[in-house]
């Protein structure tokens, strides 16, 4: 004869723990009385809503849910699938009074265990065996799964002694040992600092009350996270099965500063580096960075780095053909390359220019159908493949990138529209309105006196609107966000635009020569500004000198007359040269006054009885629309001396 299991064991002898769902508590006061005839086989909880249930079902231990068709939330195939979602193939059986064909075929479809009718003959032997056989097959199941498992855990068994009796392959690999250093010897002593550790007490814990433990902790003692399942043995011992669950650790650590970095409210540029950074330490990778990419003109610029690569910094400009971008702008999901001489990239230019032994990278779409990418990389190959959790990472990052930055993109358009419109409407109701009176006043005049004078100051107010017109215009274009950059010989511009202002006596010089990545166009007009605002006010004749006096005194209202135009700048000296990260204009004139630098970018500044003031701030608005930063300081010979500063200066 054959050995059984008692019904409701569930085939291991433990009873079967049933969790019953119903509205009617009527209706669990059958459903005990049908298994209850199946003394200490089954064990049985209630629960009289969905919701509590799931609560129940979440605290574990439950083998088996019994259901009634009416739920008071919602019927049983509603609470069905939240089971199925929640606890995957938990057995499910419905017990109810009433048939319905159609009802139990959806069921069985929507994947329940089992349908049981409570109105006919046999019903509580049916429910008890459905019960019984749902829960030995899901048991088996789990034992299967367990199993599975531990077959690639370390295993060490330890007697009542704390001496080992055995230890497998792995569980030597993973501590660092030999066989013959531990076999037989107290686990103690091999190991001093695990008797201090929480894994120590945890041994000792389950060796006094003979309960299993599980533990997850990190073990200074190897510099590994370690999880391990204790059990105790019929010998009086214990056997532990243990996993290095370092990298899930390291996972984990990684997500939770990625949820943080990503929940900050922070500018863009600040989240980004410790993105990058993050990136780094989760790859073990000395360089990453971020590329915006020009198809039409075939080049990479660099836009933010980590690391020390001479050819990965901010501003380093390369041939597209000769990157390894080029590829991952056409790739699906992320570019990973763990060694690229293996792989074919040998010959390639992009291995020949950079040198880069491993790479993996993913597209970064900046908008306005533009692309960069996001890339991490490292000089020498990889020695394990890029994991789905790294792809991952770069992925998310990539898409991360891509969405703050038209997303802060669009914020700063929208501020300086907003900022725009307020100028706008001071010129409008206070500059523009001036030489209006002006006009109004001089017509009147010429109509009662026939003053001829009259009309010619009405004239000059009429040339004065127009000139704040033209100014107020170009502002307007020139705060727009600059889509299309090229690479601009900044030295050759000079040259060029230096000729279409009225210079009289003043030179220009250029310093070094160099390059600059800008909208052309725009950039000749920021530099015509600046000319003309040199040669405007910086004339070093003497017969300014009253002028520079008034304005080194802070006097900003007036200046005294110049007869002949042609004095003015007769003998001013601009000079254009680089910065580090950038590029200055600078000349010779009477300079800012310190206390009015923070002024100069005011839409209607002006020392200047003709200028109307919106010079500066189209610079300033030419520059903020570029990305760059502009300041305002004293030249080595005294004069005044504009820095722009996040200028991609490509090498030449």
């Amino acid at each position: 004869m054959t050995d059984q299991a008692p019904p409701g064991s569930g085939g291991d002898g433990r009873p079967v723990v049933v969790l019953h769902v119903a509205e009617d508590p009527g209706f669990d006061d059958r459903v005990v009385a049908a298994l209850d005839e199946h003394e200490g086989a089954f064990a049985v909880r209630t629960a009289g809503s969905v919701e509590a249930a799931l609560e129940a079902l979440g605290s574990g231990g439950v083998d088996c849910v019994v259901s009634a068709r009416g739920l008071p939330e919602c019927d049983a195939l509603d609470f069905l699938a939240a089971v199925r979602e929640r606890h995957g193939d938990l057995p499910f059986v419905l017990y109810t009074g009433r048939g319905d064909e159609a009802f139990a075929s959806a069921a069985i479809s929507a994947g329940v265990t089992d349908y049981v009718r409570s109105d006919v003959d046999g019903h509580a032997a049916s429910l008890a065996e459905s019960i019984e056989r749902a829960a030995r097959r899901h048991r088996t199941r789990q034992l299967a799964t367990d199993v599975a498992t531990r077959v690639t855990d370390a295993v060490a068994q330890i007697d009542a002694d704390w001496r080992v009796k055995t230890v497998d392959d792995r569980a030597l690999e993973l501590l660092g040992v030999e066989r013959p250093e531990i076999l037989g010897e107290r686990v103690w002593d091999v190991f001093p600092a695990l008797s201090e550790s929480p894994f120590g007490e945890v041994y000792r814990d389950v060796m006094a009350s003979r309960e299993p433990r599980t533990i997850e902790e990190y073990f200074e003692g190897l510099d590994t996270w370690f999880e391990a399942d204790i059990y105790p043995d019929d010998s009086g011992g214990l056997s532990v099965y243990f996993r290095d669950v370092t990298d899930r650790k390291e996972r984990e650590r990684t997500l939770a500063r990625l949820a943080e970095l990503l929940a900050a409210d922070r500018p863009f540029e600040e989240t980004l580096r410790d993105l990058l950074e993050l990136g780094r330490e989760q790859l073990g990778l000395p360089y990453a960075f971020l590329t915006r990419i020009d198809e039409e003109e075939g080049t990479q610029t660099i836009a933010e780095a980590h690391g020390d690569h001479e050819l990965l910094q901010p501003g380093e400009e390369s041939d597209l053909s000769e990157t390894y971008c080029r590829k991952t702008i056409r790739t699906d999901g992320a570019l990973a390359v763990e060694d690229a001489v293996a792989e074919g990239w040998a010959d390639d230019p992009a291995y020949e220019t950079f040198q880069l032994g491993c790479y993996i990278g993913a597209e970064v779409d900046l908008g306005d159908n533009r692309q960069g990418t996001l890339c991490f990389v490292g000089p020498e190959e990889m020695t394990v493949e890029f994991s789905k959790f790294d792809r991952a990472f770069v992925e998310l990052v990539a898409q991360w990138a891509g969405t703050e930055y038209s997303r802060e993109r669009s914020e700063r358009r929208l501020k300086r529209q907003n900022e725009r419109l307020e100028q706008f409407a001071s010129v409008v109701s206070h500059d523009l309105r001036n030489p209006l009176n002006v006009v109004g006043l001089s017509l009147e005049m010429a109509r009662e006196t026939g003053d001829a004078e009259q009309f010619d100051r009405a004239e000059r107010g009429v040339e004065r609107m127009d000139g704040l017109i033209e100014d107020l215009l170009t502002l307007a274009r020139s705060g727009d966000d600059v889509d299309e950059v090229e690479t601009v010989d900044l030295g050759a511009l000079v040259r060029e635009c230096w000729a279409t202002v009225e210079t009289e006596g003043a030179t220009v010089t250029v310093a070094d020569d160099f390059a600059v990545r800008a909208d052309r166009s725009r950039l000749h007009q920021l530099l015509g500004n600046l000319f003309r605002n040199a040669v405007e006010h910086g004339s070093t004749n003497p017969d300014s000198q009253a002028r520079r006096d008034a304005v080194a005194h802070g006097s900003t209202s007036s200046r005294p007359e110049v007869d002949d135009a042609a004095e003015r700048g007769r003998d001013v000296t601009v000079t254009v040269g680089s910065l580090e990260e950038g590029f200055y204009v600078e000349d010779d004139g009477p300079g800012v006054p310190e206390a009015e630098r923070e002024d100069v970018f005011d839409a209607g500044y002006t020392t200047s009885d003709t200028g109307t003031g919106f010079g500066l701030s189209i610079v300033h608005e030419i520059a903020t629309a570029h990305g760059w930063r502009v300041s305002v300081t004293e030249s080595d010979a005294g004069g005044a001396r504009f820095e722009f500063r996040g200028v991609e200066t490509p090498r030449r």
